[in-house]
């Protein structure tokens, strides 16, 4: 019970499965818990560096993603993704999310290499990506959608609260 409470699940074909963003705030809620038990030891081997990467420590374009500086990072990005996130999975597909979510971290965080020197942890760039999915689609179906008002209101949310934390540099 506490595994499908705390995960998440939704309902599909008749029978209850594992819900990719209520997953991934699992993932990054546990990565935040093992990050304050290791200290800065494990947020130095799986930080976006750009020394290590250049290096050949290509999995750092990942894990990155899966770390976070303080808790209000993590909630910030843990409500962003439970907000949006079952959305564009029901609409995408369970496959296209996950590779959507991970292929825009990865993005993310392989333009950060390139334009910013500074170390940097946090799921944000594939926050983005789903933002930028969600709006497109909602763009382009907006008189097949119903309640296309009410998810672009949530993408302005998601939206305004990261800019915040952006400002804040939390990130």
């Amino acid at each position: 019970f506490f595994f499908f409470f705390f995960f998440g699940t939704s309902e599909g074909l008749g029978r209850r499965h594992l819900s990719w963003p209520y997953i991934l705030i699992g993932l990054n809620v546990l990565a935040f818990m093992l990050q304050g038990f290791m200290g800065d030891k494990l947020t130095m081997m799986g930080a976006k560096v750009n020394r290590a990467i250049a290096e050949g420590q290509f999995y750092r374009l990942l894990t990155s993603m899966f770390l976070h500086g303080s808790l209000g990072h993590l909630l910030v990005n843990s409500l962003s993704t439970y907000s949006i996130g079952p959305s564009v999975e029901s609409w995408f597909g369970k496959k296209r999310f996950i590779a959507l979510y991970l292929f825009s971290g990865f993005c993310g965080n392989l333009m950060s290499f390139y334009f910013l020197p500074q170390p940097s942890i946090g799921a944000s760039g594939a926050v983005f990506g789903l933002l930028g999915a969600l709006a497109f689609f909602l763009l382009r179906h907006r008189g097949l959608i119903r309640g296309s008002e009410r998810n672009l209101t949530r993408f302005a949310y998601v939206i305004a609260i990261n800019f915040a934390m952006v400002g804040s540099s939390t990130h």
